[in-house]
């Protein structure tokens, strides 16, 4: 065989090991055929690879295009915003759970926290901004503590108390300075918004019509055109540090008004589109598979959740508390509304999975078991009109709603239903003279975990609908958000989450999930709804 040849071949080999982890480098294969663990959306990346077709894309319209603004571009995480990177992106793929904030580096080769200094970060090398600049840790300085302060996203994305700002030891170094540990600040680094744009160009952001090649980025994806104002196109960033990466030459992401399941599913039989979502949950959760197109669902946190007030009786009594929980089996109403392998708990965003309670532990100790105290709190049933508010959640999770009802009826409690609208949903949500008991509906979504514990469930938090008056758990909360020894701070989320369900105070039975409609021949999808990632996008290749 030819000795250059040969060279080639292996220099490509290690390219993909290195991306992609172990994968055959031996005979080339034309295909891979799917196994019973992976189905054709999830096969591996061929090992002699070859130039996959474009990708079209069919979202809601959520913005004009024509108008994109640099709100617009930090915000966005399908269309011009796949053109940026960030610091830290998170980690997804076939071997990461979903949801996740496990997070790895994007435009970083390390981070570390240095007592009594901050985060010190060390920048790849190989980073180039698309105009051919090197991206330094200047640069990253402009993006985060910019000098002019104005009313725009760019100024409030890292929004820590515990930063104090950022010392730059090199080209490549810099610290971002804290005056004490705080666990969201690398979750805040992946978000979407945290994306890192060219300084140079930054005095045009008041420009409200400024178009996508005023702000250049160093991701994956180059900017190309805007077509009858709906359809953006991004083309492959030929100076991506990645040379792989993405792995097709151009993304068509197709803004559509009114866009309904119907019409998706239009779309992907055609040939028109070979993504497509409108942002909710498909009513076909349980048939995952049709003859000619795929749904998957995407994870993020959030979901229905059950809150008690507390503060209003009875429900200010924890024994009436508990016996609500005990009267309700949200692991057998999850599979009745079709969500299977959920898990439940109280909602936080969790950095490990075996920070996750174990299921059968609590189901056992706080639901599923409607007679264990009726006779005790008969009178109190008997006496008392629960007024329950339930947000319109449209046709995603009325079901399990309605299950939970249901469940509350069977054990003869006296309720009263008061359907809410969204906007209603959330003024009760921060309402602490709330004349309802229960709220049932989707938590407000964030993605970093001491951002969901100190607003939704300590007691001076934003939305505490559950008005306890737990100063334990006040403690425990306030610590865990500023330990940095991780055993320590593990210990204390694990008793957070006993606290919470012990004290009967809310619970929260599903994680977020989105609807993916998507061609048999999409490969290596695998999206997620946690903190707007996007970079799995450069990830996506169809097989033909």
């Amino acid at each position: 065989m030819n000795k250059n040849l040969t060279i080639r071949k292996l220099c490509l080999c290690a390219i993909f090991l290195s991306l992609f982890g172990a994968l055959s480098c031996g005979v080339p294969q034309p295909s891979i055929s799917p196994t019973t663990s992976i189905t054709p959306s999830h096969a591996y990346i061929p090992a002699v690879w070859t130039e996959s077709p474009n990708i079209n894309v069919s979202v809601p319209k959520t913005f004009d295009p024509q108008s994109i603004t640099l709100d617009d571009l930090i915000k966005n995480n399908i269309g011009p915003g796949l053109a940026y990177s960030r610091l830290i992106k998170l980690k997804t793929g076939p071997s990461s759970p979903s949801p996740s904030i496990q997070l790895e580096c994007d435009l970083c080769e390390t981070w570390a926290y240095e007592t009594n200094s901050g985060w010190t970060f060390k920048l790849k090398q190989n980073i180039v901004w698309q105009t051919g600049e090197n991206l330094t840790a200047k640069d990253v300085a402009s993006n985060y503590f910019p000098e002019v302060i104005t009313e725009s996203l760019l100024n409030q994305r890292l929004n820590s108390a515990s930063l104090t700002g950022i010392q730059i030891h090199n080209d490549y170094s810099f610290t971002l300075q804290s005056s004490y540990y705080d666990h969201d600040i690398l979750s805040q680094l992946s978000d979407a918004t945290n994306k890192l744009i060219d300084p140079l160009n930054l005095e045009n952001h008041s420009n409200e019509n400024a178009i996508m090649t005023r702000f250049p980025g160093s991701g994956p994806w180059s900017f190309s055109s805007i077509t009858s104002g709906s359809q953006v196109t991004m083309t492959k960033n030929a100076l991506y540090h990645e040379i792989i990466l993405p792995l097709v030459n151009q993304i068509t992401i197709n803004y559509i008004e009114n866009l309904s399941e119907s019409k998706i599913i239009a779309l992907i039989q055609s040939g028109t589109a070979d993504i497509a979502s409108n942002y909710s949950l498909s009513s076909n959760t349980q048939v995952n598979n049709h003859s000619d197109y795929q749904v998957i669902q995407s994870h993020g946190y959030g979901g229905p959740t059950i809150l008690l007030n507390s503060s209003l009786s009875p429900l200010d009594k924890l024994d009436f508390r508990k016996f609500i929980l005990k009267s309700l089996d949200p692991w057998l109403n999850n599979k009745k509304s079709g969500f299977l392998n959920s898990k439940i708990g109280i909602g936080l965003p969790l950095t490990q999975p075996d920070l996750q309670i174990n299921q059968t532990e609590i189901r056992s100790l706080y639901f599923a078991d409607p007679v264990s105290s009726q006779t005790y709190l008969k009178e109190a049933i008997d006496s008392h009109i629960l007024n329950i508010g339930i947000q319109d959640t449209g046709d995603s999770y009325s079901d399990i709603m309605k299950l939970t009802i249901q469940d509350l009826k069977n054990a003869n409690f006296n309720i009263k239903i008061i359907p809410l609208s969204e906007n209603s949903y959330k003024k009760e949500l921060t309402n602490k003279q709330s004349t309802y008991h229960i709220l049932m509906g989707v938590i407000p979504s964030t993605n970093t975990l001491n951002e969901y514990a100190l607003s939704l469930i300590h007691q001076k938090g934003s939305i505490n609908f559950i008005n306890h008056n737990d100063s334990y758990l006040n403690e425990l909360i306030e610590e865990q958000s500023k330990e940095p020894n991780q055993l320590i701070r593990t210990s204390k989320l694990r008793e957070i989450q006993n606290n919470v369900l012990d004290n009967a105070y809310m619970y929260n039975s599903l994680n977020l999930q989105t609807s993916w409609f998507h061609s048999n021949n999409v490969r290596n999808f695998f999206p997620t709804d946690v903190s707007n990632e996007y970079f799995f996008w450069s990830k996506v290749w169809l097989d033909n």
